[in-house]
């Protein structure tokens, strides 16, 4: 009498052929990697610091502004109010670092970096905002992404302006504006943010 044959569980069948397709798709650089990079870098801190500063944001907009003729109103929100060392500014800047340091190639690391520029913004940190828009610019021309490289302009464009620097801010916004095939959200926000330059500098 001959033994019957044995025969594998489907389950483990199905478990061997999902590890030999599976851990190959995981080293870095494939596709797997890549989107499991991203979505981990998203959900795990991207998300966190755009919230922090979508908070701050909200919190400058509903205080109360008293206008005074004298004095121009600004068309944005303002900074005076924002301190550095803490609250959902500084929240940003951390948890943006973090993605940086932990995932600096996934797909929002870019992006991360303008979060932390328009929080130093906020915390009215011209030289640090200015490093992290100039980098920003810098990383999305490399992506080819204008968006982005539009909407870190515009930011320039502002810090310069914050900081009486009228003729940085000039060339910074009339370059963005001038150029062909640009994001044409924040080129009318470049207008914007030119024609309140010249008015801040008289």
């Amino acid at each position: 009498m001959r033994p019957a044959p044995s025969v594998r569980p489907p389950l483990l069948i199905a478990a061997v052929l999902a590890v030999v397709l599976v851990v190959p798709g995981c080293t870095p650089g494939s596709a797997l990697h890549n989107r499991f990079n991203n979505f981990r870098a998203y959900y795990n801190t991207y998300y966190n610091a755009s919230r922090s500063l979508e908070s701050g944001e909200e919190t400058l907009a509903q205080q109360a502004t008293t206008v005074d003729r004298g004095r121009l109103v600004s068309v944005f929100p303002a900074t005076e109010t924002a301190q550095q060392g803490s609250g959902p500014f500084q929240e940003a800047i951390d948890k943006s670092a973090q993605l940086l340091r932990d995932r600096p190639t996934s797909k929002w690391a870019d992006d991360a970096l303008l979060v932390i520029g328009k929080a130093y913004f906020y915390q009215q940190n011209a030289v640090g905002a200015e490093q992290k828009f100039r980098e920003t610019m810098a990383a999305a021309a490399v992506a080819e992404d204008r968006r982005l490289e539009d909407e870190a302009r515009f930011w320039l464009g502002r810090t310069y302006s914050a900081a009486d620097r009228f003729d940085e801010g000039v060339q910074t916004l009339e370059e963005g504006i001038q150029r062909e095939g640009g994001d044409r959200r924040w080129t009318t926000r470049m207008r914007l943010a030119l024609g309140e330059l010249y008015a801040r500098a008289g």
